[in-house]
């Protein structure tokens, strides 16, 4: 079976969905999907979906009335994909965000008697889309302790399928460039150099939650704003890949109805100053916005904000105190608080990541310690 256009791939990437958000609501974020994904030429046309990770914000239980409709897009978005015969991959994202609940569109594409072309991916690996005529390189997140060795199992799994290259990567993870420089050395970070070294198009990225490019490395960032200090625009990609005249087009499309998140900087203002800009801000806001005051617990706004909270009940409010020290940190401080994250331990790779603790504190005991652990 063949592409729908010859020697062109028209895909579409999106990523870090978070499903079961405790601010934006899942209705809001599944709004968006079900635009995106509406029955239309422009979808008709798709060859491929790929999902790099975090479909979920958290492991949900079933009472939790999200769930029913979140089945429900599910199975709208498979019977679209049957329907207009478009493949679809979803990537196993952070740990304690999406615990393994993506397996939900292979149960209900079998359950349903869907048929469509659906995998979810928890483990790294190579697969042949005969369909797309491509190899796809896949990289959940965490998979090892550390970048480097993630690298090795890349180099590997190319030798165990004798590749040097594959057509796409996708991954969740991070890069250099998503991040400020200053935290380079602080965080595990994969080598653009590696991936753009053994992938002819493109490279999808999940995981940081900011719209980036470098190269063919891509990052559409979150579908929606799910915070504060997200203010720019949120949306998913729909990427063309032109194999025969490497004619390749790339579109971010925006999500226009995602949630607002604002912050107003009222430090050492006035009471005509607060007034001035809160309502200036609030003429532009729509409903369900999240406006966040920024100012010292002795500025006059703190004071002020009871009756704007009352006026404007449509508006979330919040209020981020802050002391002298704190005026000057910058937001990479936030970057790192948000993405330095630990390896969930589990039964797969409790031994390796044990052993390696024992080999560092008494080489030793190693060899015992392998022998009870087995």
């Amino acid at each position: 079976m063949a592409t729908k256009t010859s020697n062109v791939i028209n895909l579409a990437s999106l990523s870090d969905i978070h499903l079961g958000h405790p601010k934006t609501s899942t209705a809001s974020i599944l709004g968006y999907l079900r635009w995106l994904f509406r029955r239309c030429k422009e979808t008709s046309e798709l060859d491929v979906i790929f999902i790099p990770g975090d479909v979920f914000d958290r492991r949900l239980e079933l009472p939790d009335e999200i769930v029913y409709d979140i089945r429900r897009f599910i199975v709208e978005l498979l019977t679209t994909c049957k329907e207009y015969n478009i493949i679809l991959r979803v990537l196993e994202g952070t740990p304690s965000h999406d615990w393994k609940q993506s397996k939900l569109f292979t149960h209900l594409n079998d359950v349903c008697n869907i048929h469509a072309d659906v995998k979810h991916i928890d483990v790294l690996s190579i697969e042949y889309i005969e369909p797309l005529d491509c190899q796809v390189l896949y990289i959940p997140d965490e998979w090892k302790a550390t970048c480097d060795e993630t690298w090795l199992d890349v180099v590997d799994k190319l030798d165990q399928h004798r590749l040097q290259k594959v057509d796409f990567v996708i991954m969740h993870g991070a890069f250099p460039h998503q991040m400020p420089e200053n935290l380079h050395e602080r965080l595990q970070l994969h080598n653009p150099d590696n991936y753009l070294s053994i992938c002819n198009y493109f490279i999808i990225v999940g995981h940081i939650h900011f719209y980036s490019q470098y190269e063919r490395i891509l990052s559409s960032g979150s579908t929606s704003r799910l915070r504060h200090n997200e203010e720019e625009p949120k949306g998913t990609f729909r990427i063309k890949v032109d194999r025969l005249n490497h004619n390749h087009q790339i579109r971010f499309i925006v999500n226009d109805a995602a949630r607002i998140y604002k912050t107003v900087d009222c430090t050492d203002m006035d009471e005509h100053s607060v007034n001035e800009v809160l309502n200036r801000v609030l003429s532009t806001l729509p409903d369900d916005s999240a406006l966040r005051i920024k100012c010292r617990r002795s500025d006059i706004a703190v004071a002020m904000l009871p009756k704007f909270t009352q006026a404007n009940s449509n508006i979330e409010w919040s209020l981020k105190e802050v002391g002298k020290n704190e005026l000057e940190k910058r937001s990479a401080i936030e970057s790192l608080q948000v993405h330095h994250k630990g390896i969930n331990i589990n039964p797969s790779n409790i031994e390796e990541l044990l052993l390696k603790r024992i080999a560092v504190k008494d080489p030793s005991l190693y060899e015992h310690c392998r022998s009870l652990l087995t």
